[in-house]
């Protein structure tokens, strides 16, 4: 409890809020993403499943999400909502 960011027992957090409860930019929710990809390929035997992040209390669309992940190399083991997949590769 407390940790807004990384590896937590059987899951991994990436904030979309800060400790003010703020949303934050889509830069900084990129980064936490871009540095997630990066950690998870050290746990290849571990399956992580992204939830839709950023949809719900921080406002973000869906799109605007699954863009951030766009570009990026996904490890096998980051299973991602199937809308963010068919935005991603529409």
């Amino acid at each position: 409890m407390g940790m807004g960011y990384g590896l937590q027992g059987q899951s991994f957090a990436i904030p979309t809020k800060d400790t003010f409860i703020r949303t934050l930019s889509l830069d900084k929710i990129e980064f936490y993403i871009y540095s997630f990809l990066s950690e998870v390929m050290e746990y290849p035997d571990t399956e992580f499943l992204v939830t839709k992040i950023g949809c719900g209390l921080a406002g973000y669309s869906e799109e605007e999400i699954a863009n951030l992940f766009k570009g990026k190399f996904i490890p096998e083991n980051v299973i991602l909502p199937e809308s963010f997949f068919n935005i991603i590769n529409s």
